[in-house]
């Protein structure tokens, strides 16, 4: 990965951080809805999706990319609260990631 690249998804990253960490950036759901946009409006889910998919796909070893492209899933080893049910259990996970 280019030190460009790692600059460009550093700032990614720290402009959701931003946003997100602002109550007042984000009253009302049309507040979120503006700022991620979609993928092609330039707003940040687009530029998630540019940091993801053009920048950080790249430094990735092939037999990685190979198992992404094959539909893999590799799941985070200690998942944020955000991947439970509303019952406060895990949500059923599938794939290579997948916990048993």
């Amino acid at each position: 990965m280019s030190l460009r690249d790692l600059v460009y998804v550093h700032k990614v990253l720290a402009d959701y951080l931003q946003f997100f960490h602002q109550p007042d950036h984000h009253r009302r759901i049309e507040d979120v809805h503006r700022f991620l946009g979609d993928v092609s409006s330039g707003g940040a889910f687009h530029v998630l999706h540019t940091a993801l998919y053009r920048k950080m796909r790249r430094m990735l070893p092939k037999d990685i990319e190979d198992a992404y492209s094959d539909g893999v899933r590799f799941d985070h080893p200690s998942p944020p609260d955000h991947h439970k049910n509303r019952a406060n259990k895990p949500v059923q996970r599938t794939g290579a990631g997948a916990r048993r």
